[in-house]
């Protein structure tokens, strides 16, 4: 976080003087000054500030959720590939991995959809989420939700699918000893930048402002977030900005092999897994509407620019 000012109140200088030694704060920096901050916090993912010029007080804060998948997705060729994926060379393939959840729920939000959760390092995981194409990014947003924190609707068992083509996936019977899952998922990357314009704590704030600097200055508040998705792992990191100015059998059985193909758009959402009140925290949400190629291979599992 970084409180920078140039304005000088006693209420400002009280307030400054309460603040975590981690906290950056001083006059308002340069630009070059200020998009080495965010991109320094932010390891390189951001690596702009909103523009700081002729602005006497500045609250800037930065947070980031990383994940390395236990062993990387597989990726293979996106030939004979439906939907999005011919734009791209390479798909993931996941349901296989330590680290891979592949489930059916009907959602009370979405109705029935079928959701990848991939976890890793960190105690996050992505959850991704498909499925009635005629939905949008309202209704499969709270879907994702309810999936990743298993809050409303029903998981579905996959002994009670019959075998055939269910829309969303296939099904099919073979002998084995469990259920086993293929699906295609996209690498995507998504950069968004938007106005922070209104919810119940955007008063209070501009109020406390306003108070800290000893004038009643119109606030802006802007928060910009990127985030992206490969075969190595999952991070994102957003930027927020308020200034003052303008369970197996032991012999083969009939089991279901499910298969599907995120290829069109479909709902993310990164939750964390860590204990007590770290659990169930959002870290992010998207709509992804554009897929990306996967990353260049790397050498070694500790050589990544996570």
């Amino acid at each position: 976080m970084a409180l920078w000012s140039d304005v000088d109140t006693p209420a400002l200088a009280e307030f400054t003087s309460t603040l975590p030694g981690q906290v950056a704060r001083g006059p308002v920096p340069s630009q070059a000054e200020a998009d080495r901050w965010v991109a320094e916090n932010t390891e390189g993912l951001i690596d702009r500030h909103p523009a700081l010029a002729g602005l006497p007080l500045v609250l800037s804060s930065t947070i980031m959720a990383q994940t390395r998948w236990y062993s990387p997705l597989a990726t293979v060729p996106t030939t004979g590939l439906s939907g999005w994926f011919p734009t791209v060379e390479q798909a993931l393939l996941v349901g296989r991995n330590r680290g891979d959840v592949v489930e059916v729920h009907d959602t009370t939000s979405a109705g029935r959809v079928i959701a990848v959760r991939n976890s890793g390092e960190n105690e996050v995981s992505v959850v991704s989420v498909l499925g009635d194409p005629a939905l949008g990014p309202t209704e499969m947003g709270r879907a994702a939700r309810e999936v990743a924190l298993d809050r409303g609707g029903t998981r579905v068992d996959p002994g009670s699918l019959s075998e055939g083509d269910h829309g969303l996936f296939t099904v099919r019977l073979v002998e084995g000893l469990r259920n086993t899952y293929s699906v295609h998922l996209p690498c995507w990357e998504v950069r968004s930048s938007f106005e922070i314009g209104s919810g119940p704590e955007v008063p209070e704030l501009v109020s406390k402002l306003q108070d800290l600097a000893g004038a009643h200055l119109p606030v802006t508040g802007v928060q910009s977030a990127v985030a992206r998705f490969d075969q190595y792992g999952f991070e994102a990191a957003a930027l927020t900005s308020v200034t003052m100015g303008s369970r197996r059998p032991s012999e083969p059985i009939l089991v279901r092999d499910i298969r599907a193909s995120f290829d069109r758009p479909f709902a993310v959402h990164a939750v964390s897994e860590g204990g007590g009140w770290w659990y169930g925290l959002p870290l992010f949400d998207a709509w992804i509407t554009e897929i990306s190629e996967a990353s260049p291979a790397r050498t070694h599992p500790d050589q990544d620019d996570f």
